[in-house]
């Protein structure tokens, strides 16, 4: 049957047919309101199976366990090998003196930390099938004051072990066992010993009398290393980089310019090294500090080195050598026959340039040749009629090696021409008014101590039983609310809080670095500063103009014993001149870095088995 619907009065009646269809639409949804399911009811049991849901446990099972141990243990695997790695790389920069590392090998030595000693066994089978964790055994074959020997299982093969404090007494396993002072341990030799050991020194180990006796003596010999890696300016007038208002010599440490804390620019302990104290806490930051200066003045001697090194662009069309740094662009050509040094040097820079420089030419395989160019200043790059560009012959000098060939060449920089120019300030791990090491950004966080394992030295005491307690640190406020400043000072005047965060695997201490930089390498410094091996993250960077002037101070002969000028040492005004700040041969700049250093923790943690590292 077919059904036909009238499309045209559909369409014709269209608002009839739409409102009927919605009445009965109406009809329909009043209908199911009023009889159909009950929507609070419907809401209310949907809430009871959630309710009900979040009691709910997934059952474990041993493939969930198994997965999951696996991961935390490949987290911890990660994490360890972070840190070993992390460590590894920093080790080399946290060595002592020379004296001290050649007399207790602080980096890598044996360290015992307990002794045992028992009647030897009649022969090797009947001692313990292997050596405990962390430890070692053998027979007791030499004793001396700091340190004693003992073979090991291996027939003729040796270990030799440093004495600790923590070791003041040795176990003697006799019947009943007993404690005998381990400096009368050179009364039973040939009998078995248990050693347990850490190898190289931990951050803020208690050191032994003998110890800290060589570290007051080989302390100060370390500052020449440190200061020499920057060429300071000397009081005779050579070097590059300066040492604000001093001038280094090498037999005269910086002392004296602030009272009690030494110079800005060179943080160390200026008090005499008490005897009669136990000084290891404070030797721990002496040092520490050092470490740090050692790393901030390589920084700045690398900055330096990227701009004296010369790049070789090669040959050109006139088979003349091209060299160029940040400062200029030289061409040297060498005459086959005669010998004599063809030298053309153009300014690559926007402002005028000194020619009364220094370079050496590589023009043998052996030793280099100074070359002193002598002309006007050279006009800014672009200048017309070649302003900007001198030529000279340099003629063979009898004096010098013999030329054959061109292979390198490198600006000698002084104080006018270095990225670095001076050294005003170092602050670490300090919040004092004359130069706080904090940010704006990380004072808030605070500084706290370096808590050592309070429990393993509690009553652990150098060697000699009459070295006296320390005197408690001399409370000192520091500045901000309480938790923020420096609470406590050493009674060498070192600041006992000076970490961000309590150490864990790493110290992470703030400091805060001001120098006087040539506005063109402002980026050079800030790149080697970045890439320190300490992991420094900057947090703030101050810039300005430098607008005093950068001539050396006159040099103030040095004092010797009893007032008198030590021999040997002249009273010689150093050079004047330089170039001021803002002056129309360069523009200087005040660079002001805060920053962050994180110094790895030793790997592996104390107290973990020690494995042996070999030494390479």
């Amino acid at each position: 049957m077919k059904f036909n619907i009238n499309t045209d009065m559909l369409v014709k009646h269209r608002f009839w047919v739409i409102l009927g269809v919605a009445m009965a639409m109406s009809l329909v949804g009043i209908f199911m309101l009023q009889f159909g399911a009950d929507a609070n009811a419907v809401m209310s049991k949907l809430k009871g199976q959630i309710t009900g849901a979040k009691d709910l446990k997934a059952k474990t099972s041993d493939k969930t366990r198994e997965a999951h141990e696996k991961n935390a243990k490949f987290a911890a695997d990660l994490e360890t090998d972070i840190w070993s790695r992390a460590f590894a790389a920093q080790a080399p920069l946290f060595k002592w003196s020379e004296k001290i590392e050649k007399e207790f090998n602080f980096f890598d030595g044996l360290f015992a930390t307990d002794v045992k000693l028992e009647k030897r066994p009649s022969s090797v089978k009947e001692w313990p099938p292997t050596d405990p964790p962390g430890g070692a055994i053998g027979i007791l074959t030499n004793v001396e004051a700091t340190s004693f020997t003992i073979e090991t299982r291996v027939k003729q093969q040796f270990k030799t072990f440093k004495k600790t404090p923590s070791m003041e007494d040795v176990t003697l396993i006799a019947g009943t066992p007993q404690k005998i002072r381990n400096n009368l341990m050179k009364d039973h030799l040939g009998k078995l010993v248990t050693v347990t050991y850490q190898q190289g020194r931990y951050f803020g180990d208690n050191l032994t009398q003998a110890e800290q006796d060589d570290f007051r003596a080989s302390y100060k010999e370390q500052f020449k290393e440190i200061l020499e890696q920057i060429d300071p300016l000397k009081d005779t007038g050579d070097g590059v980089v300066q040492l604000k208002d001093w001038l280094y010599s090498p037999g005269a440490p910086p002392e004296g310019l602030i009272a009690g804390v030494g110079p800005p620019f060179f943080r160390y302990v200026t008090q005499a090294w008490k005897q009669e104290t136990n000084n290891s806490k404070d030797a721990w930051i002496a040092q520490e500090n050092l470490w740090i200066q050692k790393e901030i003045y390589r920084l700045i001697a690398d900055a330096n080195k990227t701009v004296s090194k010369f790049k070789s662009k090669g040959l050109d069309i006139d088979e003349k050598h091209t060299f160029e740094n940040a400062y200029f662009e030289v061409k040297l050509k060498l005459d086959r026959t005669n010998k004599e040094l063809s030298f053309e040097i153009k300014n690559r820079t926007s402002r005028r340039q000194k020619l009364d420089l220094e370079f050496r030419a590589q023009l043998n395989t052996f030793q280099a040749e100074s070359i002193r160019p002598s002309g006007d200043p050279l006009m800014p790059a672009g200048s017309g009629e070649n302003k900007d560009t001198f030529k000279q012959i340099f003629p063979v000098d009898p004096k010098e090696p013999a030329r054959n060939g061109i292979y390198g060449l490198e600006q000698v920089l002084n104080f006018e021409t270095a990225a670095v120019k001076r050294v005003d300030h170092i602050s670490i791990g300090s919040n004092e008014v004359n130069g706080p090491s904090h940010s704006h950004r990380t004072y808030a966080d605070g500084l706290r101590a370096f808590e050592v394992e309070t429990k393993l030295h509690a009553e652990a005491k150098p060697d000699d039983p009459k070295l006296p307690v320390p005197p408690p640190p001399l409370p000192v406020v520091g500045l901000g609310v309480a938790g923020t400043g420096n609470r406590a000072m050493t009674p060498y005047d070192q600041w006992s809080d000076r970490y961000i965060e309590p150490p864990n695997q790493a110290r992470r201490i703030p400091v805060a670095v001001a120098l006087i930089v040539a506005q063109e390498h402002v980026d050079r410094v800030l790149t080697q500063f970045t890439n320190s091996k300490l992991r420094l993250l900057l947090t703030q960077v101050l810039l300005n103009h430098h607008h005093g002037s950068l001539a050396p101070p006159k040099a103030v002969a040095p004092v010797g014993p009893k007032g008198l000028p030590p021999i040997g040492i002249p009273n010689r005004a150093a050079p004047g001149g330089g170039g001021g700040g803002g002056g129309e041969l360069e523009t200087n700049m005040e660079l002001v870095m805060y920053g962050v250093m994180t110094l790895y923790q030793r790997y592996p943690p104390r107290n973990a088995p020690t494995p042996i590292i070999e030494k390479k």
